[in-house]
């Protein structure tokens, strides 16, 4: 029965961690904008918020390490693996995390498996747009209230009750003034396990490296077409 609940879980991670691979993104490229219009801030110069929604949506690529740690109170345990976010301006991103990769090319897609040696495709009709587990980044407004627990460095995101969807319930940002970025981010999973990701080196980039967005599997890998 051990062995089964830690199989379950380890899906479930994978789930959990396409979702954080999400917050990660929607955390880089539109929290800035949207915690420089709360109107609840104290602070009145929200220059800093103004600089990163700048910086993010306007920046060509961006390189972000990150650890993604699941604290889990049932197995007593705290699992932490180490991931590297490249995204582009566009909306296209690679992840790698631990050996498995997350892709969007544009179009398609990816999430790569080392361990099942599988890769699912899940490519969008014309005006279809992606699964809200991956889409909600890109609406971050719609789908959350913003409070300020502390001014230029830590916030409070709460879903909106008519959301519908994949995205946590609650989700806590912290920036650092003195790095002029987002450190960290914390929220519950479906199973009430913390996750955390902890932002490390950030690297910027005036143009795009349009290789880093082709899918690149070994040749025995299993592709899996997932319908639109």
């Amino acid at each position: 029965m051990l062995q089964e609940n830690i199989q379950k879980r380890n899906i479930q991670n994978r789930i959990n961690t396409s979702i954080a691979l999400a917050v990660l993104i929607s955390a880089l490229t539109l929290v800035g904008t949207v915690l420089a219009n709360d109107k609840n801030s104290n602070d009145k110069s929200p220059s800093l918020f103004e600089s990163l929604a700048e910086q993010y949506n306007s920046n060509p690529q961006t390189v972000i390490e990150f650890k993604h740690i699941v604290v889990s109170d049932f197995f007593g345990t705290a699992d932490t693996i180490d991931g590297t976010i490249t995204f582009a301006a566009d909306g296209r991103y690679r992840t790698k995390l631990g050996e498995d990769e997350f892709l969007f090319d544009g179009q398609c897609l990816w999430e790569y498996s080392a361990i099942y040696a599988q890769a699912s495709r899940n490519c969008l009709k014309p005006g279809q747009r992606l699964d809200d587990s991956f889409l909600f980044f890109r609406h971050f407004h719609d789908y959350y209230t913003v409070r300020t627990t502390l001014p230029d460095s830590i916030y409070q995101l709460s879903i909106l009750k008519e959301y519908q969807g994949k995205a946590p319930d609650s989700l806590t940002v912290t920036l650092s003034p003195q790095k002029k970025r987002i450190v960290a981010m914390e929220y519950f999973d479906i199973n009430d396990e913390i996750n955390r990701i902890l932002i490390g080196s950030e690297s910027k980039s005036q143009t795009v490296d349009s290789l880093l967005y082709q899918p690149t599997f070994p040749d025995s890998t299993e592709i899996i077409e997932i319908p639109g």
